[in-house]
């Protein structure tokens, strides 16, 4: 009788977490509300704060969707020295277009990518005498940001120590927070596509006003020379 209650006990739990789990998944399609949405509310709240610090975000990310910050000046946002492992004798990178929306025009804003896709796989494609790949969207939604993001977020501080590369990846224009299997975001694997994870929101003044920023906690989210 026991073991028989346990049992019964078990199987309610497993049964409660798969109605959650797909009634998450049926909430997000019905209503708009997907992880990447709520993730993006949340860092924009942080980014948006009006004095210096740093704040702590946990994100979430469905399978195939993605988090991107577009800095005021930038037309899109580059990922340089993304995709890993390519060979290319000049600079390489994989970039997402800034979108002409009213949150995004000539303005800083932070955007939620659903269903990000490489437009021609395996393929880069000359660009002003570098190498470029490029992401896409199959749904995109942003919000104005009060704080412009700096122009570059290099990437060296997330590589271990005993890591040795001649040139490593560095965010242009932007962040840039994935989980898509075949799309890296230029930190080292694991860390490139993942469905959860903490980031740094960084806020600090400069020449132009506050700068803000997202970056993996181990990284220095704004470096000023």
């Amino acid at each position: 009788m026991v073991l028989e209650a346990l049992l019964r006990i078990i199987l309610t739990v497993i049964l409660l977490f798969i109605v959650f789990k797909v009634g998450t998944r049926v909430g997000s399609i019905f209503f708009g509300e997907s992880q990447a949405d709520a993730s993006v509310k949340k860092m924009a709240d942080a980014l948006n704060q009006p004095g210096e610090g740093v704040t702590a975000v946990r994100i979430g990310l469905d399978s195939g969707d993605a988090i991107i910050g577009f800095s005021q000046a930038a037309k899109e946002f580059r990922c340089y020295g993304c995709p890993q492992g390519v060979y290319s004798p000049v600079p390489y990178y994989s970039y997402v277009s800034k979108p002409s929306t009213a949150e995004c025009a000539n303005v800083p804003c932070i955007c939620s990518c659903k269903g990000i896709r490489i437009e021609l796989p395996g393929q880069l494609t000359g660009r002003e005498g570098e190498q470029a790949m490029e992401l896409r969207c199959a749904g995109l939604s942003c919000l104005k940001l009060a704080n412009n993001l700096p122009d570059q977020t290099p990437l060296k501080a997330a590589y271990p120590n005993t890591t040795s590369l001649a040139n490593y990846p560095f965010w242009k224009g932007g962040f840039f927070f994935v989980n898509a299997g075949d799309i890296g975001n230029g930190l080292p694997r694991p860390q490139s596509s993942v469905a959860s994870s903490s980031v740094a929101i960084e806020r600090k003044r400069s020449g132009t006003g506050l700068l803000a920023n997202a970056c993996p906690p181990q990284v220095a989210c704004i470096q000023q020379n």
